[in-house]
């Protein structure tokens, strides 16, 4: 990435952290944000019959989102 390009993206940027068990994004919710995950891990998981199954792990500089939700503004699964 370019240096002018990383300075745009500080510029907008916001830090948050979350505490574990979080829940970033929800079923039924619209994503808003992409969020670069700097410290720790999280995970995806969806509910099938009751049961949480895990989809995904992401680490240190993962960007997570619901991408599909985030670009046609309508809310996740």
């Amino acid at each position: 990435m370019s240096e002018q390009l990383t300075q745009r993206i500080l510029a907008i940027a916001q830090t948050k952290n979350y505490p574990k068990k979080t829940l970033i994004l929800q079923e039924g919710q619209v994503a808003n944000d992409g969020c670069l995950v700097t410290s720790g891990l999280a995970i995806a998981y969806y509910l099938n019959e009751g049961k949480d199954i895990t989809s995904r792990f992401m680490d240190e500089g993962f960007v997570i989102t619901s991408w599909i939700s985030f670009y046609t503004r309508r809310p996740g699964q």
